[in-house]
C-alpha cells in the first residue's frame, strides 16, 4: 500500500497536465483489460481441452459398452443353445462371435492408451478361446444326440 501511495506522490511531483494524467489512467485501465482478456482466453482454452478429452474418453466408453452388450447377448445365446440344442441358436452364437470380434478389432485401432489396448487384446483372445470351446460343445452335443437317436432306433426296432 505504501508503494502505491509513494507512486502517486511521485506522479504529483512530475507536474503533469490533466490530459496526460487522463491518458495515463486510460492506459492503465486498458492494460488491466488486456491482462484480464489474456487470463480469460487461457482459461477458455483450458476448458476446451478438457471437453475434447472428455469427448474422446466418452467415445471410448461407448465403444466398450457396445462390446459389453454384445458379450451379454452372446452369453444369453450360449445359454439358449445349452438349454435347447437348437442349431438356429448355434448360428446366432456364431454371428454374435463375429460381431464381437469385429467390434474388438475396431476398438483396438482407436485406443491410444496402451494399457486399455492390452486389455482389449486379452479379451479378444479370451473370446476366441470361448468360440473354440463353443464349437467343441456343439460337436459334442451333436455326437451325444446322434448316440441317443441310435439307441432309440435300436430300442424301437426290437
Amino acid at each position: 500500500m505504501r508503494s502505491l501511495v509513494s507512486m502517486f506522490n511521485a506522479i504529483r511531483h512530475l507536474n503533469l497536465t490533466i490530459g496526460v494524467r487522463i491518458f495515463l489512467g486510460f492506459g492503465v485501465v486498458m492494460a488491466l483489460f488486456m491482462a484480464q482478456a489474456l487470463v480469460s482466453n487461457l482459461g477458455f482454452h483450458h476448458v476446451v481441452n478438457y471437453f475434447v478429452h472428455y469427448g474422446h474418453t466418452n467415445r471410448e466408453v461407448q465403444d466398450i459398452l457396445e462390446i459389453e452388450r454384445s458379450v451379454l447377448d452372446l452369453h444369453r445365446a450360449v445359454l439358449g443353445f445349452t438349454n435347447s440344442g437348437y442349431s438356429g441358436v448355434a448360428d446366432k452364437v456364431r454371428d454374435l462371435q463375429r460381431v464381437l470380434s469385429l467390434q474388438m478389432v475396431a476398438v483396438q485401432k482407436k485406443l491410444t492408451d496402451p494399457r486399455r489396448a492390452d486389455i482389449m487384446r486379452r479379451m479378444d483372445r479370451h473370446f476366441s478361446q470361448y468360440s473354440e470351446s463353443f464349437e467343441s460343445s456343439v460337436e459334442e452335443r451333436r455326437l451325444r444326440d446322434r448316440i441317443a437317436l441310435e439307441k432309440l432306433d435300436m430300442t424301437s426296432s426290437r
